[in-house]
């Protein structure tokens, strides 16, 4: 067993944090200690403790003297929470293997210039391509501030997405059914067109058996539509972790009462605020 075996372990951990974790990135920690697994943890949800914290606690004493595997540079600064370079130091771990830098420009390298500082052993680059694969949706989102879009379209063989006279419900199987729901509870939004919504009264909920479609946390506070140069809404983007959304007369949402933001087209001209990862579904724009 090597660093690329560990790291993998730390990346499989990761990947619990799917859907939990925005606008934050998903990150698995392991620590060995002569040979055996010491601790493990992973980032569960934003503003909880990172996963090297969790790593660090699941230890106790064992951290001491140990090496960890960590799929993202440790934080060296105080956010939500406590920087963990700070924790890792404390604990006494002598070595840290580290998949990928943090592409924020803002803590890019003090992570690891603060170990390195402190005279703990530096490893980077253990499954660098699969970290960056895991946290695409972040690394777009913090080097461009625009967020990662996911196009979904079921369409037939001939092309089509639904008979002529609208009366088909799927032209997709339950398999790919439950893969776009995944999709759904990992992004932070999903845009559809207004047709869909006024035509098909889209539920837009992620419905998986293995998952609690509960709010732990609000990502976005307000719903975006946005209308052409006639003030027609061609696009309405909806927060995937809001729920009690009521119709209105104008085809308008009140979403929890919280507020609505329009934009027009000659006005987008930067990326719109606050999504990270967003879900399209099918958006066909008529001019």
């Amino acid at each position: 067993m090597d660093d690329k075996y560990f790291m993998k372990m730390a990346l499989e951990l990761a990947r619990k944090g799917l859907g939990f974790t925005s606008p934050n990135p998903m990150v698995g920690a392991v620590i060995i200690k002569d040979g055996k697994i010491a601790g493990k943890g992973y980032h569960k949800a934003v503003g909880k403790a990172h996963a090297e914290i969790n790593a660090i606690n699941d230890a106790k004493s064992l951290a001491s003297g140990g090496t960890l595997y960590v799929t993202l540079e440790p934080c060296n600064h105080t956010g939500r929470t406590l920087p963990c370079t700070l924790k890792i130091s404390e604990a006494g771990i002598k070595r840290v293997v580290i998949a990928m830098k943090d592409p924020n420009p803002n803590v890019k390298g003090g992570g690891i210039d603060y170990l390195k500082n402190k005279g703990i052993d530096v490893t980077l680059g253990i499954c660098e391509d699969e970290a960056k694969k895991l946290n695409e949706a972040f690394i777009k989102f913090v080097e461009t501030g625009s967020p990662f879009v996911t196009l979904k379209c079921a369409a037939t063989l001939d092309g089509r997405i639904a008979t002529r006279t609208g009366d088909a419900r799927w032209v997709s199987g339950e398999e790919s059914r439950r893969f776009v729901h995944k999709l759904r509870h990992a992004a932070d939004a999903i845009m559809v067109g207004v047709n869909t919504v006024k035509i098909d009264n889209p539920s837009l909920t992620t419905r998986l058996d293995d998952i609690n479609n509960i709010i732990t946390f609000q990502i976005i506070k307000c719903q975006i539509i946005v209308r052409d140069l006639h003030g027609k809404p061609i696009l309405w983007i909806l927060p995937t972790l809001l729920q009690n959304v009521q119709r209105v007369a104008d085809e308008r949402l009140v979403l929890c009462s919280l507020r609505i933001k329009e934009y027009y087209l000659p006005d987008i001209t930067e990326p719109l605020p606050g999504l990270s990862t967003v879900l399209t579904l099918a958006v066909f724009v008529k001019n």
